[in-house]
């Protein structure tokens, strides 16, 4: 039962309860309306950077509004002075005024008008247009929304600049190149674009009446320089230049499609390596380039102490330094598998060594052999103890690419290849094995009491493996096992004359501010030795220069080959 029906209607309690009922109705009504206003207050906040509501809605209602950017005459409303729509008898015309700008679109979204861009095409009301001709779409009554568009928003990608820093560079670098071009409150002109000055100037040197566009304006602020790379430069102007919004999208899209190149290059069809050697239990993985970055190389005192460029394991070279490391272009380095040997006779007939022998014994250009195998000193023998070669020796083993020199693969003679003699023969021998799937031994650092790299094996092997792809290597460890570092890569310091060494040692003289200058060794001349001085901060920003190997490795793996091949 209802207990109203009962009650006295002109009794106290009655009249409070109506009135509470009341009171409560009066609150909700009030409720809704803030929550409506705190709505409209929100999205008009969360626009600061798009369109003035205000004077959107003095537009709508034909009325006369003036702020710091946009203006409504009644008729027309303005962004920076420019026309992006007008009252029509059918509708309104809209037009982003040559200006291909965030803002532009999101004002005519304000609008209720449609206004995107999908794709690379830009669209008005569902129309495309060209976004530096300025023309005006006429969209019917029928088509306008009572309230703004909106689209549903993507997910998010990972930004490496704030939105306040991404505002604050284009903010820069807009009024550095406009002020530079005389256009003082305008949008400058894009710098890679032919402008009709420009046409103008092409059509008199070469006779031809080409037509003369239109301006086009730079509305997005562009990195010249990776600001990913160089966070440095994430907010300075002189590392941008102000393009059309469509250029930078295709940039933006190139650099993304080149890094997913890349990556695809990087994985392609990669054979898992097979390894033989070494004790499994002092096995330790490493990147490729943090092996060679912790062993030694001369070739990268001698970089520093010619001042040459460093490209320490990135270059063409990579400071590899023995018999296959030698610069090709350089007259000063000499591959020892491509001099011409002269020949000598080592034994006799009878296999007793002669006098000649101690004259010309640890020579570098002069190779003992058999009197019965000896024709001259010019001609390499063709014979071996008075007899036809067979094994590797039973074939020509000079290098098929500059015909000279000799097949020299190291200890792994099975199988003798001939591989190219312009860098680093070696690694192109081991990248081979690599496509094939062939075994090849675990590289090794010996390391001493201190965790430091004494020694190393290993240095072809891990450069064939950096530039294959290969991420991540197996590395035979040699030390103290007491120390129980073994899996602790970090751990371990780097060789003398490593990168790893002198890094450390570059870092520990800007800690204590050290003045004397550090030492390295030029290549040597003959038996002539120098050396030359470089200061801390040389050398530091030296250092600073080497860049990670950004060549792609090569796309067409073994296992994609005819096997036969």
């Amino acid at each position: 039962m209802n207990p109203h029906r009962t009650r006295n209607h002109g009794s106290r309690e009655h009249r409070e309860s109506i009135k509470r009922m009341l009171d409560k109705t009066k609150r909700d009504n009030r409720t809704k309306v803030l929550r409506g206003q705190l709505q409209k207050m929100a999205v008009r906040f969360t626009s600061s950077f798009g369109p003035d509501w205000d004077a959107i809605d003095a537009f709508k209602s034909k009325e006369k509004y003036l702020s710091k950017k946009f203006e409504s005459t009644g008729n027309e409303l303005k962004l920076n002075g420019h026309v992006v729509a007008r009252h029509h008898k059918d509708g309104i015309e809209v037009s982003n005024a040559g200006h291909d700008t965030n803002k532009t679109y999101s004002t005519i979204k304000g609008l209720g008008i449609h206004a995107r861009n999908q794709k690379g095409i830009t669209k008005l009301n569902n129309k495309v247009i060209d976004v530096n001709s300025g023309e005006f779409v006429l969209v019917p009554h029928k088509d306008i929304s009572d309230k703004p568009i909106t689209y549903t928003k993507t997910r998010p990608q990972k930004r490496y600049r704030s939105v306040g820093e991404q505002s604050k560079f284009r903010d820069l670098v807009e009024k550095n190149e406009a002020e530079t071009q005389g256009r003082k409150n305008k949008l400058p002109l894009s710098q890679i674009n032919i402008q009709p000055k420009d046409q103008k100037q092409i059509n008199k040197i070469t006779g031809v009446k080409s037509p003369i566009g239109k301006e086009i304006l730079g509305v997005e602020a562009h990195h010249i320089l990776s600001h990913k790379k160089n966070p440095g430069l994430r907010t300075n102007p002189n590392n941008g230049i102000m393009i059309p919004k469509q250029d930078h999208k295709m940039l933006t899209s190139f650099a993304k499609l080149k890094g997913r190149l890349q990556k695809i290059a990087a994985k392609g069809d990669i054979i898992p390596t097979k390894y033989y050697g070494g004790n499994p239990k002092s096995t330790i993985k490493m990147k490729p380039k943090e092996f060679l970055d912790k062993t030694s190389s001369t070739g990268l005192q001698e970089s520093i102490a010619e001042n040459r460029k460093i490209e320490h394991n990135s270059g063409v070279i990579s400071d590899l330094n023995n018999t296959h490391s030698g610069n090709p272009t350089d007259n000063n380095y000499v591959r020892e598998n491509t001099k011409e040997k002269k020949y000598y006779i080592e034994q006799d007939k009878d296999g007793n060594y002669t006098r000649d022998f101690h004259k010309y014994y640890k020579s570098e250009d002069m190779e003992g052999v058999n009197e019965l195998d000896f024709i001259d000193e010019n001609t390499k023998p063709t014979t071996y103890k008075g007899k036809t070669p067979t094994g590797w020796r039973g074939h020509d083993t000079r290098n098929k690419i500059l015909g000279t020199g000799e097949d020299t693969t190291g200890f792994d003679r099975t199988g003798e290849e001939i591989f190219r003699g312009d860098e680093a023969g070696s690694t192109e021998y081991f990248k081979r094995k690599l496509r094939r799937g062939d075994s090849i031994e675990r590289p090794f650092l010996s390391v001493n009491d201190k965790n430091k790299v004494t020694s190393h094996e290993g240095r072809h092997r891990s450069r064939a493996m950096m530039e294959e792809g290969i991420t991540e290597e197996e590395v035979n460890v040699m030390g103290d096992m007491s120390k129980d570092y073994y899996g602790i890569k970090d751990v371990i310091s780097g060789q003398q004359n490593s990168l790893d060494e002198i890094k450390r040692q570059s870092d520990l003289a800007e800690k204590i501010r050290r003045t004397k200058p550090f030492e390295f060794q030029k290549r040597m001349k003959g038996k002539k030795s120098e050396s030359a001085q470089i200061s801390p901060q040389a050398l530091k920003e030296k250092l600073d220069k080497i860049k990670e190997d950004t060549r792609a490795p090569i796309f067409g793996r073994f296992s994609k080959l005819d096997k036969k091949d």
